[in-house]
């Protein structure tokens, strides 16, 4: 179940800082923590291609050890995991070794070794940095006489926004977040598929749709969050006792719910505009393809964190990732803990009724003019959480047949008992 959080917003100037090292593509927005609405479930999840490639997390270890004590540097081959694009398994045959299974698809980024670093550490819980779900907030600080103006930013279960620096997958996750409130508000597009909800309801919504008897004024905050989407059919995983093939990768969404606020404070929320239904739908779409690079990214960081609590799950003894928990060094970029707020506070009236009365003041005789109007305010709120759950109703048995045949595959292929990572041959 999703946890209740706050949410975060990062202004334009501060995009690049956040993007370095991190995507190097557009950037996306952002997602809040709170399960508004039931899960939309993957209709179209398909499994992903068979694993072309197994990687030894012992020999892989060893060789990360020997290369940060000789340079005190990870090599560019072994921080993009040697290519791998995918991860979809693996095999626990030994106490001490797991033989990651995964593949290289043309096209597809590499993965990244900091973003499995902070998956396996989170769903190791190794320390107090990598607590709860992953993912981040922005929130408006309600102590400011304008809590909009100045935005407070937390991240969640990696490091963040401390003196020593946060994760790439955190100042990833913030900047995706920043750049949906940034497209829903109107400032910047995602394509002619995606009309933001500004757009979209200063075309749709009529103004002086009560009975104009009296003023009236509407404030109105949609908050969108970025959440797991699981799949619809079939086992997520099947497993036998000594491996797991994700058979069904988790997905994500846009999730989305209107907010009311009195005084700075929450007051309540609502099912969301269906501007804004439409809206999350339109962002849905796109993160389930790889037609924005962030979205795809976004994508596999969830699959990665999702491999890491099935690894956590099927009780993987921490020993076999002693290095990757904790002896690796991870990456660090500056995130603010203050932003300025992406907002785009649309305020008008319109003047739904005139009426003009006589009066007579001083013995003069005048013409008074009364107005019934109705004023208008929209904002737009967002975030990230990975809330990714792993039960037991996940899981099918295939004891005999396709992990034993792949099994048998992978260490036919292997070269030599130290091979860190080799090609599986469907044939041997």
């Amino acid at each position: 179940m999703m946890t209740r959080r706050k949410v975060l917003s990062v202004c334009a100037g501060l995009v690049p800082v956040l993007l370095s090292g991190c995507t190097g593509g557009s950037s996306p927005f952002r997602a809040k923590a709170r399960k508004a609405e039931p899960d939309r479930r993957d209709e179209s999840a398909e499994p992903l291609t068979r694993p072309q490639v197994a990687l030894s997390l012992k020999s892989f270890q060893a060789r990360l050890t020997a290369e940060s004590q000789a340079s005190g540097r990870v090599p560019k081959e072994l921080a993009e995991l040697l290519g791998i694009t995918h991860f979809q398994g693996f095999l626990s045959e030994q106490l001490d070794d797991v033989v990651l299974l995964g593949s290289k698809l043309p096209g597809a980024p590499p993965l990244h070794l900091d973003d499995l670093l902070v998956a396996l550490r989170n769903a190791y819980q190794v320390s107090s940095e990598y607590q709860g779900e992953p993912g981040c907030t922005i929130d408006p600080m309600h102590e400011q006489e304008d809590p909009w103006r100045l935005q407070r930013v937390e991240v969640f279960g990696m490091p963040g926004t401390g003196s020593t620096g946060g994760a790439l997958m955190a100042a990833r996750h913030v900047a995706i977040d920043y750049h949906l409130k940034k497209v829903s508000a109107g400032f910047d597009s995602l394509g002619s598929t995606v009309v933001g909800v500004y757009e979209t309801v200063r075309r749709e919504e009529v103004p002086c749709s009560n009975d104009g008897r009296s003023s009236r004024q509407t404030r109105t905050t949609h908050r969108f969050w970025f959440a797991p989407r699981y799949p619809s059919q079939g086992p997520r995983f099947v497993q036998d006792d000594r491996g797991v093939l994700i058979a069904n990768p988790i997905g994500v969404q846009l999730l989305t719910e209107e907010e009311f606020f009195e005084r700075g404070e929450r007051t309540g929320s609502a099912p969301a505009h269906p501007a804004a239904a439409g809206f999350a739908e339109s962002i849905t779409e796109l993160l389930a393809g790889d037609e924005i690079e962030d979205y795809a990214r976004l994508r596999a960081d969830f699959r990665l964190i999702e491999m890491a609590r099935v690894m956590r799950f099927r009780q993987v003894p921490s020993a076999a990732l002693s290095f990757l928990l904790q002896g690796c060094p991870i990456d660090r970029v500056s995130i603010p803990t203050r932003v300025a707020g992406i907002r785009r506070d649309d305020w008008g009236q319109a003047v739904c009724e005139s009426r003009i009365e006589e009066a007579v003041e001083g013995g003069r005789r005048t013409l008074k003019l009364t107005d019934k109007v109705e004023s208008y305010r929209r904002e737009y709120r967002g975030g990230v959480e990975a809330s990714v759950r792993v039960e037991r109703s996940d899981f099918g048995w295939k004891a005999s047949d396709e992990i034993a045949q792949l099994r048998q595959q992978v260490w036919a292929s292997r070269p030599s008992a130290e091979a860190m990572v080799w090609e599986i041959h469907g044939d041997a």
